[in-house]
């Protein structure tokens, strides 16, 4: 301590501002060179002045210390020391796990062998893993599948189930109750099936001839009506053709169970346009007339016996027969138009009284009528009507027995 106090008074007491400037800086690089190469020890400390005194002078800064090699570092010798040589480069090797195995055989071992290594106590839980690192799988990825498609399934069929008894009937009827713009509700019309019970006219045909003809036939039709009367007449007529004057009586019957036909069904087919406005019987008998050459055709009817004026009767229905214009369809064959106006008044044959006829253009063809009591007798031939006319009578009406409803 008081060597260093003396360096301190042989430094003049100058305060730090006036230091030497030559003093180098201990971090400059001049520091080691300063003062020929040797380390002057720092300047000693001067004592501290009493508390309150005014000294006369500051104390002057310390030198720096200076540095040498050969004296080291504060003075302290260092070893002298040779150049160090740069360091090798650095050699950078890839290590493998091949380059591992074959060192480890250079060197004597063996390959190594993977350790599954399970730590005590824990076992569950805990998924094992193969030597390829991968836990394994249970294969539950079909079953899953096969749940998912069954549901699927399952749904689909409710919602169909739903939509068809549910969802389609609420549209479609309000589709098909709704018509035009101003959604008129419309009810089905129900068809109507009238319950008609057939009537079967119960009765047994009675010919309203008085004597035997030359022969008798039964002329079935499938039904009433023109074609199919005219068609079976005209095949009954080619087996009636025969020499000389003859007569065959006929009947007419319909249906399988060969039900007589009624007067109403048979005007109502041949005569269209001819409104019977008196009643008729049910029963009628037909008539086939050969002259040799040619058939002719002729029919019996009836007046109702219930009637009262048979006379006035008789009258509206010779008015009615003669103003029909279908009269035409009551010949077998074609017989031209009528070559007159009118009916004319013919003379009385036999038992037959009233008698008036309308001639037409074909040869031997005319209408004629006549009444024989309530009996109207319609012929298509003058000889027809004469060959009849001492035969009608008969029995009189058909028994009816009843009105059956089966």
């Amino acid at each position: 301590m008081n060597d260093s106090t003396n360096q301190f008074g042989a430094g003049g007491g100058s305060a730090p501002g006036a230091q030497d400037q030559s003093k180098t800086n201990p971090m400059s690089p001049t520091f080691i060179n300063t003062n020929g190469g040797g380390f002057q020890p720092p300047p000693a400390t001067p004592s501290n002045p009493p508390i309150g005194s005014n000294p006369a002078f500051s104390a002057p800064s310390p030198p720096p210390p200076s540095f040498s090699p050969a004296s080291g570092v504060l003075g302290v010798p260092m070893k002298e020391t040779a150049s160090v040589p740069p360091p090798p480069p650095k050699e950078v090797d890839i290590r493998t796990m091949a380059g591992d195995q074959e060192a480890f055989k250079i060197g004597g071992g063996l390959e190594p062998t993977p350790l599954t290594i399970t730590p005590a106590g824990i076992d569950a839980g805990v998924k094992k893993i193969d030597s390829a690192g991968a836990p394994k799988r249970k294969a539950s990825g079909n079953k899953k599948a096969l749940l998912i498609g069954l549901g699927i399934i399952v749904f689909l069929g409710a919602a169909a189930v739903v939509a068809n008894f549910f969802v389609l009937p609420f549209f479609l009827n309000d589709t098909e109750n709704i018509v035009g713009e101003n959604a008129q509700v419309v009810t089905p019309e129900e068809e109507v099936v009238p319950d008609v019970s057939p009537t079967i006219p119960v009765f047994v045909h009675a010919s309203f001839l008085s004597g035997p003809a030359d022969a008798q036939m039964e002329v079935v039709v499938n039904e009433m009506s023109l074609v199919s009367i005219r068609g079976n007449l005209t095949s009954a007529a080619a087996g009636a053709l025969v020499a000389g004057n003859t007569l065959t009586e006929f009947n007419i019957v319909t249906g399988d169970m060969g039900q007589p036909a009624t007067s109403e069904e048979f005007f109502g087919a041949m005569l269209p346009d001819l409104i019977l406005a008196t009643p008729l019987e049910d029963d009628f008998t037909g008539f086939l007339y050969s002259d040799g050459t040619k058939v002719w055709s002729g029919y019996i009817f009836a007046v109702d016996q219930t009637a009262e004026d048979k006379d006035l009767i008789k009258q509206i229905l010779g008015e009615d027969l003669e103003a029909s214009g279908a009269l035409g369809n009551l010949f077998l064959n074609d017989p031209g138009a009528p070559s007159a106006a009118a009916f004319s008044n013919g003379s009385v044959l036999g038992e037959l009284a009233g008698v008036r006829y309308l001639p037409y253009t074909a040869d031997g063809a005319s209408l004629n009528y006549g009444w024989k009591g309530d009996r109207l007798v319609i012929s298509t031939s003058y000889a027809g009507l004469k060959a009849v006319a001492n035969l009608v009578g008969g029995s009189g009406i058909a028994d009816t027995e009843a009105e059956e409803t089966p």
